[in-house]
């Protein structure tokens, strides 16, 4: 692999795809924890987690600890002081896995 450089002429184009890819990501995970239900946040992070794995129970887990841990936060103050606490990612359970039509 070639290491660029801070002079590098394709550093802006890299950092323009990477900041594309984050926005994008960031936008799709909005709107799906805005949902009431998990499908489109676990459909979400099957193509950005769990790309080319086939784990629909883990995409399922990833987005019932996302939706656990986005509750907890907003219910915690301290954010200004770094003082968070994040859920135990084993004591999350994932609800049972839907066939979507």
């Amino acid at each position: 692999m070639r290491e660029m450089g801070v002079g590098d002429l394709a550093v802006p184009r890299k950092m323009r795809w990477i900041g594309e890819a984050f926005y994008g990501r960031q936008a799709v995970y909005r709107a799906a924890v805005a949902e009431p239900d998990d499908h489109s946040l676990a459909a979400a992070l099957q193509r950005n987690v769990f790309a080319g794995v086939s784990e629909p129970a883990a995409a399922a887990r990833l987005a019932s600890y996302v939706r656990e841990t986005e509750r907890r936060l907003a219910a915690q103050d301290g954010l200004e002081r770094a003082e968070l606490a994040f859920p135990d990612p084993e004591q999350i359970q994932a609800p049972a896995i839907e066939a979507r039509a």
